[in-house]
């Protein structure tokens, strides 16, 4: 008997390998290890301000490492600020003042950045020195200028996910490779004045 060629059919067909193809990239991405996933995010890496539309314009703050200046780009504020709350720094207790400026600085984006990860740890060093972190999801205390912060870093699927937190505000940040090869930081800011949208900066590896 003859077949007759059913237009809808090769459609249907067509929907369901696009279907497969996705599902099958992201199982891949699933399936990576800890150890696969750490020599991705490992390497030298440097700001594509182009594809990084979050950013501000880059300028100097004040900071130094090394006995040299460096030059560094923040998230672009968004309602009322990604400092972990609103209101004027004249009503806020010290305590509060250096919790919101350690906030801001964990915001910095270094233009240039070396990261080192293996399963278990990742460490991240930039103009500003050298930052490392157990990757095992348990709370850690950091000291960021002074101020004592909660972190706690683990794999979440593809990205190295880490949580940074003080009273009333926390960072959430995500590092990932993705398939042009980039390394994509994505960051949020959450509290109980402030949900900021995600902002987003692109690296290219050097």
């Amino acid at each position: 008997m003859r077949k007759h060629w059913n237009p809808a059919m090769t459609t249907f067909l067509s929907g369901t390998a696009l279907v497969l193809a996705s599902a099958a990239v992201s199982l891949t991405a699933q399936r990576a290890t800890p150890a696969e996933l750490a020599a991705k995010l490992s390497g030298t890496w440097k700001i594509n301000l182009e594809l990084s539309p979050s950013l501000g314009a880059p300028g100097r703050r004040g900071g130094r490492a090394g006995g040299a200046a460096f030059a560094v780009a923040g998230f672009v504020p968004q309602r009322g600020g990604m400092g972990g709350g609103q209101g004027a720094a004249s009503d806020l207790t010290p305590e509060e003042r250096a919790a919101r400026a350690a906030m801001q600085q964990l915001q910095q984006i270094a233009p240039l950045v070396t990261i080192q990860a293996t399963a278990d740890t990742v460490t991240f060093a930039d103009a500003r020195g050298l930052r490392a972190y157990r990757i095992d999801g348990k709370t850690a205390k950091v000291d960021v200028s002074g101020t004592m912060v909660n972190t706690k870093s683990r794999w979440d699927r593809a990205a190295l996910r880490q949580e940074f937190e003080v009273p009333q505000s926390r960072l959430i940040q995500t590092w990932e490779v993705d398939r042009d090869g980039r390394l994509v930081l994505t960051a949020r800011v959450e509290s109980l004045t402030l949900m900021s949208t995600e902002s987003k900066a692109v690296y290219d590896r050097q």
